[in-house]
């Protein structure tokens, strides 16, 4: 009998049991790993889950509201919605899909610092973009006039686009705090406040549409007052949890980016021509109806 043999099995490594050559991988191993891998995917993925059906809950409470005060208006602002508004947000957000993307990768390197890079980088990028689209959205009476055959329809829903414009920044403020909350495992905190912000907007739009609170009577334009204004809600609400909030503090948002205008092309990512192809999508459809 050969001594110098160890009878004993070599252990599979919890880490990569198929590098073992020759071994089977322990069924309680693929289990546990299946059960750690799936609690973390749902812990993650059902806030921000939440999160899209909040912003989605807002356009339905809009639409709701507006069609029980009148058909008509409710026309003026589902056409500025569905395309000049829709189309900039579609190519925006395009232009900012990186955020979520770099903030996880660096996360999941344990590299801190670079996370709060991130975000640093993407602000001054995100107010730029929000300020183009919100020039973009000012002549708003020409792109209607293209969209709406009826000339009064283009003129209402003009007005409409040129209110809604105002909320654009702000709407890619809270984008880009979200994917930076998401991107380092913090879902929960874009779901609270998008929970808040459902009841401002039924409160404003209650008061703003029909008149009561002592507001005036406005229509669809207190509807499209009311979701710019929810829209500024939820970009300082994020930016005052980053800002102040302890967690927040070893990402170090406060300290100075370093980086120039080039640098922050790291910010358009491989997604950003999808996006901006299927703008045409939503700008140029409800057009043609």
């Amino acid at each position: 009998m050969d001594s110098t043999k160890d009878p004993t099995p070599v252990p599979v490594s919890p880490e990569s049991p198929a590098e073992n050559a020759g071994e089977t991988p322990d069924l309680n191993w693929v289990q546990w790993r299946l059960r750690r891998h799936l609690t973390e995917l749902l812990r993650l993925s059902a806030p921000a889950m939440a999160t899209r059906l909040g912003i989605l809950a807002l356009g339905f409470v809009d639409t709701v509201m507006v069609s029980r005060y009148a058909t008509a208006e409710l026309a003026w602002l589902s056409l500025a919605n569905r395309s000049v508004i829709s189309f900039l947000l579609v190519v925006a957000i395009g232009l900012l899909m990186g955020v979520i993307v770099c903030t996880a990768s660096a996360y999941g390197r344990g590299d801190e610092a670079e996370c709060g890079r991130v975000w640093r980088r993407s602000m001054p990028y995100a107010l730029w973009i929000g300020g183009i689209m919100l020039l973009l959205s000012l002549p708003a009476h020409f792109w209607m006039r293209l969209l709406a055959a009826d000339p009064v329809i283009a003129a209402q829903s003009a007005d409409l686009v040129i209110i809604l414009g105002l909320g654009l920044p702000a709407h890619l403020i809270f984008f880009c705090c979200t994917g930076f909350l998401e991107g380092i495992r913090k879902p929960i905190i874009p779901m609270l406040a998008l929970i808040g912000a459902n009841g401002v907007n039924v409160f404003l739009n209650y008061g703003l549409i029909y008149g009561h609170y002592g507001f005036p009577e406005m229509g669809a334009a207190g509807s499209a007052i009311t979701s710019t204004s929810v829209r500024w809600v939820l970009a300082f609400m994020l930016l005052a949890y980053l800002w102040y909030a302890p967690a927040m503090q070893r990402f170090g948002l406060r300290r100075p980016h370093g980086l120039s205008w080039r640098d922050w092309a790291i910010s358009a990512p491989s997604a950003m021509p999808r996006r901006s192809a299927s703008g045409p999508r939503w700008g140029l459809f409800p057009g043609l109806w």
